[in-house]
């Protein structure tokens, strides 16, 4: 990573501070970030430039390239539960204030904040590819939850027939012991 202070002093002539702001960011466009990674090469070889989820970079022959790598990929933070009080932390309520088949948590999309000016339609990135789930295992997974309540009283069914054939052998076993020889 470069100091803003080296970006500035390399490329400052292209990133101009008097644009208006766009969404708390001073709009780029690809050519504005082409020239800027040119500038910024001759002073650090092999700079690139992150943002909205796209690496920029120069080829060998000055053409900017945009990949959509891994290495571009957003730092995911936590999703706020060691940060909210209890009352408003996810789950408080209930499993399926995220584990719901249409549940925001995981399938939810939220806007690609980047500072660069694309065609002007807005990017969007669905949850569960920021948190790296496969999307098939969380469907049927939260799919599940709708049988839990159910699938507790088969358990609580089950171990209490279970405890009742134990105690009819039990009682049969204290009532008749075996004799030995």
């Amino acid at each position: 990573p470069l100091l803003p202070k080296a970006v500035l002093s390399s490329a400052g002539t292209v990133l101009k501070k008097s644009v208006e702001k766009m969404d708390d960011w001073l709009p780029l466009t690809e050519e504005a970030i082409a020239t800027a990674l040119g500038l910024l090469n001759a002073d650090h070889d092999g700079a690139v430039y992150i943002a909205g989820g796209k690496l920029y970079r120069l080829s060998e022959e000055g053409v900017l390239e945009v990949d959509s790598s891994d290495r571009a990929k957003p730092y995911a933070w936590p999703m706020a539960h060691d940060v909210r009080p209890a009352e408003q932390a996810l789950g408080a309520r209930s499993c399926n204030d995220c584990h719901a088949t249409d549940s925001s948590f995981f399938f939810g999309k939220t806007e690609v904040d980047t500072p660069v000016k694309g065609d002007g339609a807005v990017e969007f990135v669905e949850m569960i590819e920021l948190q790296g789930v496969d999307r098939n295992y969380m469907q049927a997974f939260n799919a599940s939850f709708m049988f839990r309540p159910i699938l507790k009283l088969v358990l609580i069914a089950a171990c209490g027939l279970i405890a009742l054939v134990l105690l009819v052998f039990a009682v049969r076993l204290l009532a008749f012991p075996k004799e030995t020889k």
